[in-house]
């Protein structure tokens, strides 16, 4: 996830991640009892609150992660929308992850 990737959807995963307070801390047992992992069950949980988070952005924000998406990937077709939906619910949830990693052996009491 580059800057203004972080910049648009830094409200979108507090709101996918602060009200579900429990599977966070699921998933940050499942990163600490499992170790590396290209992945987790519990991020399945939160692919689905993402795409719903994803969905729900502005068409403002959607413009300026089309261009982004463009940006980055040159050499590609101009994504539809709903590839744009399904890319960004992935970055979503890989930052997720990225951040639960790293709380999870920040953590010490459980």
């Amino acid at each position: 996830m580059n800057r203004t990737e972080a910049k648009i959807l830094r409200e979108t995963i507090k709101a996918v991640t602060y009200p579900n307070k429990h599977l966070w801390l699921e998933l940050k047992r499942q990163i600490l009892d499992l170790g590396h992992q290209n992945y987790y069950p519990y991020q399945d949980e939160f692919k689905r609150l993402a795409k719903r988070a994803v969905c729900r952005l502005q068409e403002q924000a959607f413009v300026e992660l089309k261009l982004t998406y463009s940006n980055q990937y040159k050499n590609q077709a101009t994504p539809s929308l709903e590839q744009l939906i399904d890319h960004y619910t992935m970055v979503i949830v890989e930052e997720i992850v990225r951040r639960a990693t790293i709380a999870a052996y920040r953590t010490e009491n459980w």
